[in-house]
């Protein structure tokens, strides 16, 4: 029988350093291609993974049992990420592009360039696509995401509904008119 997050969490605040790792090895995979969706850089995913499990080791003993770790955790490596993206400035951000090394793609398919995902980065403001990564490509609640972005439920609902109608006016004009919500 698997343990689940909050006892293995509980577990590794107590010094069990054999919980923290089956922590890692669970969520190290959808934190880094949140990190990496959400700042646009494989390489500055990975070292934000490794500072955010830090992080989360260094705290642990705040860590409320009653809540998702993995929404914990996910709002430490956003918190990470945007002090990343502060310190590297948005002139970067511009004048980079999502580009995906073969190793990458070969693990995450989903990350070719000309798709989607890769459309959404540039169409929508990064807090948007955020959320629509969170959503569709982690599986998580609106009220997780709600937790993880700082933001209310209905925020997240209103920028999820625009980010939608924003994609769908980019990339083909004609379906702005059809119902698009899922």
């Amino acid at each position: 029988m698997e343990e689940n997050d909050s006892a293995l969490a509980h577990r590794a605040a107590s010094g069990e350093t054999d919980a923290f790792e089956n922590l890692v090895r669970l969520h190290r995979p959808k934190l880094l291609r949140f990190l990496w969706a959400y700042l646009g850089n494989f390489s500055d995913a990975e070292d934000l993974v490794q500072d955010t499990f830090a992080r989360a080791y260094s705290a642990l003993h705040k860590y409320d049992h009653k809540q998702s770790f993995t929404t914990w955790l996910f709002v430490i490596g956003r918190r990470l990420a945007a002090n990343e993206k502060r310190r590297i400035g948005r002139q970067r951000k511009r004048e980079a592009e999502l580009e995906v090394p073969q190793e990458v793609e070969a693990v995450y398919p989903e990350f070719d360039s000309g798709s989607i995902w890769a459309a959404a980065k540039n169409i929508l403001p990064e807090n948007s696509y955020a959320a629509m990564w969170l959503h569709y490509g982690e599986n998580q609640s609106v009220k997780e995401i709600a937790q993880i972005l700082g933001k209310s439920v209905t925020g997240v609902k209103v920028t999820l509904h625009r980010a939608r109608r924003t994609l769908a006016s980019e990339i083909d004009p004609d379906l702005v008119g059809e119902r698009i919500d899922r």
